[in-house]
C-alpha cells in the first residue's frame, strides 16, 4: 500500500468529511500543512503562497466550526489523541504564517487542551505546537507560558538521566519508544529536541530542570544529534 499515487493499480475507497460527518483532525492537519507551506513559498511565489494561506484558513474554519472526530468511520490509522491537538497545531501555524492575532487568541484561550506527552507523531501533535509556541513565548508572548512549560516537561520525559524520563534507550543510545516502527518516533522526537534546544539558546535560557538533573541547550542538542544518527540494531 506504500506507493506513489501514479503506481496504484488497486481499488481505493474515497472518504470525505462534511459538516454532518466531521473530521476535525483531518481538516486541521491539512490546514497546518498548507499554512507552513505558505511560509516556504512566500519569498518565491507570493500568489501561490496567498492561495495556500487562504485554503488553510478555510480548512481551519471548517475543522473548528464543525468539531468532531473521524474516529467512528475511519478504516485504519484512526485518531487516538482526539482533535484538540490538531486544532492547536493548525492555529499555531496560521498565526506564524499570517500574523493574525485571532489565531494567537485561539491558542491562548485553549491552552488548557495542551498535554504533556513523550512523542510527536502522525496522530499526536501536542509536542509540535508546544515547540512552535515556546518560541513565541520567548519572543514576548508571555500568555503562552503553558506551552513553554509543557515542552520543558517533554524534554524531561525523553532525556536520559531525567528523574521523570518515560522513554528507554538501547544499549547503543537510540531512543526506544515501542516495538513497532520505532524510528519514525525517534526522528520526530529528535527534531523537536533540536528545535527546542535552538529556542533555548536564542533566548539564553538556563536550560531545563528535571528533578535533580538539569539539561542545558547544548546537552539537549548533543543528545538529539547522537540518537538521531543511530540505526538499529544497536
Amino acid at each position: 500500500c506504500w506507493e506513489r499515487p501514479e503506481d496504484m493499480d488497486t481499488s481505493r475507497a474515497l472518504y470525505k468529511i462534511t459538516s454532518n460527518s466531521p473530521g476535525s483532525e483531518v481538516a486541521a492537519e491539512a490546514a497546518a500543512a498548507l499554512a507552513a507551506a505558505s511560509i516556504v513559498f512566500k519569498g518565491v511565489d507570493s500568489k501561490y503562497s496567498s492561495k495556500l494561506l487562504s485554503q488553510s484558513q478555510s480548512l481551519f474554519d471548517c475543522a473548528n466550526k464543525y468539531r468532531g472526530s473521524y474516529q467512528g468511520s475511519c478504516p485504519f490509522y484512526c485518531s487516538y489523541s482526539g482533535y484538540q491537538d490538531e486544532l492547536l497545531w493548525a492555529a499555531g501555524w496560521l498565526y506564524k504564517a499570517s500574523g493574525n492575532k485571532n489565531y494567537l487568541t485561539y491558542v491562548t484561550s485553549n491552552k488548557g487542551w495542551s498535554q504533556v506527552v513523550s512523542e510527536f507523531s502522525w496522530d499526536n501533535k501536542f509536542v509540535g505546537v508546544q515547540t512552535l509556541l515556546a518560541k513565541e513565548f520567548y519572543g514576548g508572548n508571555k500568555d503562552l507560558e503553558k506551552y513553554k512549560n509543557d515542552i520543558e516537561s517533554f524534554v524531561c520525559a525523553v532525556m536520559p538521566g531525567s528523574s521523570s524520563v518515560q522513554i528507554r534507550t538501547t544499549p547503543g543510545g537510540l531512543l526506544y519508544t515501542r516495538d513497532g516502527s520505532d524510528l519514525q518516533y525517534v526522528t520526530t522526537v529528535t527534531m523537536a529536541l533540536l528545535i527546542t534546544s535552538k529556542t533555548f539558546s536564542a533566548a539564553q535560557s538556563g536550560g531545563v530542570q528535571c528533578g535533580s538533573a538539569k539539561f542545558s541547550a547544548s546537552q539537549i542538542r548533543a543528545f538529539a544529534k547522537t540518537t538521531g544518527r543511530l540505526h538499529p540494531p544497536v
